[in-house]
């Protein structure tokens, strides 16, 4: 009687890698950047008082915008367990689950 051979999982990156390495990873996700910058506060600040890219100001709001994002993203991700987080659309992948943190981070955003 011969034994089940499981196949071996496919992961294929294109997108932008923002966490982690595909050189070694357990588990993977997704999010979406757009859709979660829309919801962090200094990403807010800008679009409702409509400050202009040319401005200082702007510059260090999106910085700061940066910086929850990556802090929110990191703390989810380890939280699930998640070590190589991508943009949305940028992993195509067979026999590996590919989480999505998206409403997640949302949820806790709002």
């Amino acid at each position: 009687m011969g034994h089940a051979i499981k196949p071996l999982p496919i992961v294929r990156v294109t997108g932008t890698v923002l966490l982690g390495s595909t050189l070694g990873f357990t588990n993977i996700a997704v999010v979406d950047r757009k859709e979660i910058f829309q919801e962090l506060p200094s990403w807010k600040v800008i679009v409702k008082n409509k400050i202009s890219r040319n401005s200082a100001r702007y510059y260090f709001l999106l910085k700061d915008a940066n910086n929850e994002f990556r802090r929110i993203m990191e703390k989810v991700a380890f939280e699930h367990k998640v070590d190589l987080v991508v943009v949305s659309g940028g992993v195509t992948a067979m026999g590996v689950r590919v989480l999505d943190l998206t409403e997640t981070i949302l949820r806790r955003l709002r």
